[in-house]
């Protein structure tokens, strides 16, 4: 699993696909906001830490904790 944190979200987004998980989920890491427009949010954490080795299913398991892109991570 590559190091996702500190990109926004519709790039960490693009680069997943690119390795294969079509699918991935996010949520706000500071409330409970929609993240509509991806390009606007910025990754703060990741649930598979850097470095893990993925293997199996994945689809829909990847999630990323992100705030707006004017806002500081939590």
């Amino acid at each position: 699993m590559p190091d996702m944190t500190g990109q926004v979200l519709q790039d960490a987004q693009d680069a997943m696909q690119t390795l294969g998980v079509m699918y991935s989920t996010s949520h706000d890491a500071l409330g409970s906001r929609m993240q509509v427009l991806d390009r606007d949010w910025l990754v703060c954490d990741q649930n598979i830490p850097a470095g893990q080795q993925v293997t199996g299913e994945v689809e829909g398991q990847i999630d990323f904790g992100v705030v707006k892109l004017s806002e500081s991570c939590p």
